[in-house]
């Protein structure tokens, strides 16, 4: 199991599996972590940071990082339609210059049960 060593305020470091991550989001040099059981947390890391140290999460616009697997695949983006929805409902727009490139990736990540 995956896991990754976030900075936390109370604890200097927290060791969390990779899987309890939903999605990130950037405030300048600082990063909002959601996690799957709805409380979330702020880090001294940036977005890029995490980017490059969570390769299987996809950067879907500047401020934006998700884990795919908590994708709602069943509401896809295409071309007329930008929005990414998670599976508890929240909403993310898809970059223009990112699009292609992130419907790529979901493709890739889609489970078989929906393909």
């Amino acid at each position: 199991m995956q896991s990754i060593q976030v900075p936390s305020i109370k604890q200097r470091y927290r060791e969390l599996p990779v899987y309890c991550i939903k999605y990130l989001t950037g405030m300048e040099n600082y990063s909002r972590i959601y996690y799957i059981w709805g409380k979330h947390d702020i880090s001294s890391r940036t977005l890029k940071h995490y980017h490059q140290a969570l390769p299987g999460f996809i950067r879907i616009s500047k401020s934006v990082l998700i884990n795919p697997a908590y994708c709602d695949f069943n509401r896809l983006p295409n071309q007329k339609n930008l929005d990414l929805y998670m599976d508890d409902g929240t909403c993310f727009q898809i970059s223009r210059r990112r699009f292609q490139l992130v419907v790529q990736q979901l493709q890739e990540t889609v489970p078989a049960s929906v393909a």
